[in-house]
């Protein structure tokens, strides 16, 4: 069970994961707007500086991507893991560690 996207197209989160891991581009862009919101939200949370809970999002992002997605299990809002990246992106940005792997 997917979500439909707007060129009419399901894609599970474990499609996706697969997708990135491969290096699909159009998976890796439907992952990020899936979960940008929620990234976003919980990096506000701690920052309360949308410009830089931005940063910490993209900077989360590519650090994923970089490393391939190496799981084989779904993100989704109920997962820690997803919160897990916000935290420690945000965590890297305070001790100065931002640079992406």
């Amino acid at each position: 069970m997917g979500k439909v996207t707007k060129d009419g197209h399901e894609y599970s989160d474990s499609d996706l994961v697969k997708g990135c891991a491969g290096g699909d581009r159009r998976s890796q862009e439907i992952l990020y707007k899936r979960y940008f919101s929620f990234a976003m939200s919980i990096c506000i949370r701690y920052t309360r500086d949308e410009s830089e809970a931005m940063e910490i999002v993209n900077d989360s992002y590519m650090k994923v991507l970089n490393n391939s997605i190496r799981t084989t299990t779904t993100h989704d809002r109920s997962n820690p893991g997803t919160e897990s990246i916000g935290k420690h992106g945000y965590k890297d940005n305070l001790s100065g560690n931002s640079s992406i792997t």
